[in-house]
């Protein structure tokens, strides 16, 4: 009897901290975002959509992707969400953070991604950046969020309609 609540315990011991880690920790297993559509041009208007996500057992990619001219560093617990853009232009804003790190990755898949733009921060951070409304986005989300809290996520999107702009695709 014993040897059969040594063995649960240990086994609910071993366990625990494969459930305790986030869902989204690695760029495979992102939390893919569902946005809203600005509309087409020539009618097309911003739109926002805010996610609430947490830090909560996620662990710091390793190694973090070093990138030229951004001052991210890493080594804070970090979540990757994914996301398939309506629109030609993104900004990404973060709220409720501590020591912020944004990358945004563009790319078909977790293995065939590259980097696109980042930025790092305090309590309050954003990003912006032009988009592709046909690739897939990879965003890496790293800090800490203030007292543990979940942090939000804020997504706006707007349709440039120049005419310049169209004639590039």
């Amino acid at each position: 009897m014993r040897k059969t609540i040594l063995l649960a315990l240990l086994c609910s011991v071993l366990t625990f901290p494969l459930f305790s880690q986030s869902s989204s920790d690695t760029c495979p297993e992102a939390e893919v975002l569902s946005l809203s559509n600005p509309g087409l041009c020539p009618l097309a208007s911003p739109v926002s959509d805010t996610f609430r996500l947490n830090f909560g057992g996620a662990a710091p990619t390793q190694p973090f992707p070093a990138l030229s001219g951004c001052s991210a560093e890493g080594g804070l617990p970090d979540v990757w969400v994914q996301f398939t853009p309506s629109g030609n232009q993104i900004e990404l804003e973060l709220r409720n953070t501590i020591q912020a790190e944004l990358v945004l990755y563009a790319g078909l898949d977790c293995g065939n991604k590259y980097a696109i733009a980042c930025a790092a921060g305090g309590d309050s951070l954003s990003l912006q950046a032009n988009v592709d409304p046909n690739l897939n986005y990879f965003l890496l989300i790293g800090g800490s969020a203030t007292d543990g809290e979940p942090f939000d996520l804020l997504v706006r999107r707007s349709s440039d309609c120049s005419p310049c702009r169209s004639s590039l695709k």
